[in-house]
């Protein structure tokens, strides 16, 4: 583990109780979320980070000491949801989940109103259709934050501009199915993604995005600052 790498994930801990950094493929819980959801992301496991709080669950190569930089970069869009879900506390998972997070609210009224089969059977369609792909508000908004502060992170490191390969990458990603379709609308992606490039580029000055603070991106600008990046 670089002096970067150790340093920020000292940082993470001191602000989250509990944090850990876990390998994702030996998680029984991941391993068997990885299984539903392989029809639409079959690399759940390989190639997406996930957080539970205060667990940050990572795919195996990122472990690895010649993916320090990877790691990094990895752990500061984590920290972002590990912030908001602090802050927030446990309605953040609910309202990261919704609509889907309905199914089980609409399955519990379903088997209590069996009595009256119409009102049961209504609740039972509102459960399925809860599990459709509906555009999800809230995931959104707290995607859009943790993707930004690796686009700024890349900026900032690189030293020369926000990547426009890395935003055509943000839209796929949340238009798309890894993300079960979080959002319908690539020009509302890009709509809100260029809030953050005036930011970034020092054209606007920000105290909130997506309607929370810019405290982590704060912090991580910090390390940045104080520990270049390994050439190694």
């Amino acid at each position: 583990m670089g002096p970067r790498e150790a340093a920020f994930t000292k940082r993470i801990g001191n602000e989250i109780p509990g944090f850990s950094v876990e390998r994702k493929g030996s998680s029984r819980v991941h391993q068997i979320i990885g299984f539903l959801v392989k029809p639409f992301c079959p690399d759940y496991l390989t190639h997406y980070a996930t957080t539970i709080y205060p667990r940050v669950y990572l795919p195996g190569n990122l472990l690895l000491p010649e993916n320090s930089n990877a790691k990094f970069q990895v752990l500061a869009h984590e920290w972002v949801h590990l912030y908001d879900r602090r802050e927030e506390g446990f309605p953040f998972n609910l309202l990261y989940l919704f609509p889907q997070s309905l199914f089980p609210l609409f399955l519990i009224l379903a088997l209590s109103t069996k009595a009256v089969p119409t009102i049961g059977w209504t609740f039972l369609g509102l459960a399925a259709a809860s599990l459709l792909p509906w555009p999800a508000p809230w995931r959104l908004k707290y995607e859009l934050r943790g993707y930004v502060m690796g686009w700024a992170l890349d900026a900032w490191e690189s030293k020369s501009g926000l990547s426009t390969s890395m935003k055509e990458k943000i839209v796929a990603q949340l238009t798309g199915w890894a993300y079960y379709k979080t959002c319908w609308s690539k020009s509302e992606v890009v709509r809100r993604l260029g809030i953050a490039e005036k930011w970034v580029t020092g054209q606007v000055r920000l105290s909130e995005f997506e309607g929370r603070p810019m405290y982590p991106y704060t912090v991580v600008k910090d390390f940045v600052d104080k520990f270049p990046r390994s050439t190694k």
